[in-house]
């Protein structure tokens, strides 16, 4: 039996996991997209995909803050991106089977911002460390309670153990 597979449709490597598997709320999947535009703007300069960047961010929040947060989501990777030694991996917000899936760095960004968003700075700062190999996280710990305090408070109060096994895979639970 064969299946059709997309093009862009890659394998989940042993960090990777699934969008639809995260606990990831609509403002931190709708920040991710945000992000991977303007990843895709660093990347290829020439896309112009800050642009869509703030188009999504515009139509996933408020009018008054939408750019406020695009904006803020801008200063938050920039931060982790000049942290880190390594390429940072991400997919592409314009293919929707490569969306589908978080790659390792992506679920570092985008945990980091789940749980400041809940109020758990120590394990924000752990997932940051992470991310940016062990170099200095300050200025993106910063970037990241900035962004977290623009977009809207999340509906749950904390996260259990169930939601913290979905962003890592093969984590003892």
């Amino acid at each position: 039996m064969t299946q059709h597979r997309h093009p862009h449709q890659q394998r989940l490597g042993p960090q990777d996991s699934l969008l639809d598997q995260s606990p990831l709320d609509l403002a931190e999947r709708t920040c991710l997209e945000t992000i991977r535009h303007m990843l895709h703007s660093f990347a290829a300069p020439q896309s112009q995909a800050w642009m869509a960047a703030f188009r999504c961010a515009d139509a996933g929040f408020a009018p008054a803050t939408g750019p406020l947060i695009a904006t803020q989501a801008m200063r938050y990777i920039d931060e982790v991106r000049k942290s880190r030694i390594s390429v940072f991996h991400f997919n592409s917000a314009a293919c929707p089977p490569c969306a589908a899936v978080l790659t390792e760095h992506e679920r570092r960004l985008m945990l980091a911002l789940h749980w400041a968003r809940r109020g758990h700075p120590a394990r924000a700062r752990l997932e940051l460390m992470l991310l940016c190999e062990g170099n200095e996280i300050a200025h993106a710990m910063a970037r990241l309670t900035a962004l977290s305090r623009a977009l809207p408070a999340p509906a749950d109060a904390a996260s259990g153990p169930a939601q913290t096994a979905a962003l890592h895979p093969g984590a003892p639970r």
